[in-house]
């Protein structure tokens, strides 16, 4: 996909590693700090990868990869892949390369990629109380200079 998405989760995951730290009293071991970054980019290569299926599966014309070719391709069995993503991920798919939805609706509770799904959710809930902070203001941080620009991106289509 794109090196902004690339960018945009890496500077999430380290803000979300900063924050969790603040909570623990401040510093961060440098070994538990690798750690916790190695994590955050395993998470990130895992959503790229999802992201990826996505596009492979409900975007690509004729029609779609094999579930067999991606599964030997991402290293995963062809149940995996068939279950690796969802309508979040088709939908985002669907408006970074400025394509229609081919076999699926668009999510009803959504308008995009939705940076505070139930985990994310739970994670800003649990800071807005420890920081006094609104939820909105820690997930406009989270998100800031790396939402922008990434549905702009429709050179994928």
């Amino acid at each position: 996909f794109s090196v902004e998405l690339d960018i945009a989760i890496d500077a999430q995951e380290r803000l979300r590693g900063e924050i969790e730290a603040a909570w623990e009293g401040g510093d961060v071991d440098p070994l538990i700090g690798e750690l916790a970054n190695a994590a955050a980019q395993i998470r990130a290569a895992e959503k790229r990868r999802r992201l990826l299926l996505a596009y492979a599966r409900e975007f690509v014309e004729p029609r779609p990869y094999t579930l067999d070719t991606l599964a030997k391709a991402a290293s995963m069995s062809v149940s995996g892949v068939r279950t690796a993503y969802d309508d979040e991920e088709i939908y985002v798919v669907a408006k970074r390369i400025g394509a229609k939805l081919r076999r699926r609706e668009e999510p009803a509770a959504s308008d995009g990629p939705d940076f505070l799904s139930n985990p994310a959710a739970d994670f800003f809930a649990a800071a807005s109380a420890k920081t006094g902070r609104p939820e909105a203001e820690l997930a406009a941080e989270f998100a800031k200079g790396s939402v922008a620009g990434q549905d702009e991106d429709k050179t994928h289509g």
